[in-house]
């Protein structure tokens, strides 16, 4: 619902959604410490994955929100151990544009505040 706000809101809403893969950033460094304590890459899988899955669990059906938590958790993990922090972040970023910007191509057209005042 944000891209019916129009371009310049969804514009800011990217960019504040950039500050916050820096800041996750920062948590993905600790893979590679965690990775490099334990030795082994799958123990290390279960030591990341596991506790950032278990709090994103808030809704009613615990393990089916727990095993998606896991599965895009994984995927994190696995993009960035085979691909690095660049091609995440990039990823994340282009994910949230096609979520947040609007569905047309006519960038003229009114967006639905505006048609309260010029349309």
């Amino acid at each position: 619902m944000e891209s019916l706000l129009g371009i310049r809101q969804t514009l800011g809403s990217v960019f504040a959604y950039t500050w916050v893969f820096v800041l996750y950033s920062l948590g993905i460094f600790s893979f590679s410490s965690v990775r490099l304590l334990v030795r082994k890459d799958w123990i290390a899988a279960i030591v990341i994955v596991g506790p950032r899955a278990i709090t994103n669990t808030g809704g009613d059906y615990f393990w089916m929100t727990f095993l998606f938590a896991a599965v895009i958790w994984l995927s994190i993990y696995l993009i960035l151990r085979r691909f690095g922090l660049l091609a995440l972040v990039v990823g994340l970023v282009v994910q949230n544009m096609l979520v947040t910007f609007p569905m047309t191509t006519h960038l003229s057209r009114c967006m639905p505040q505006e048609r309260l005042r010029e349309c």
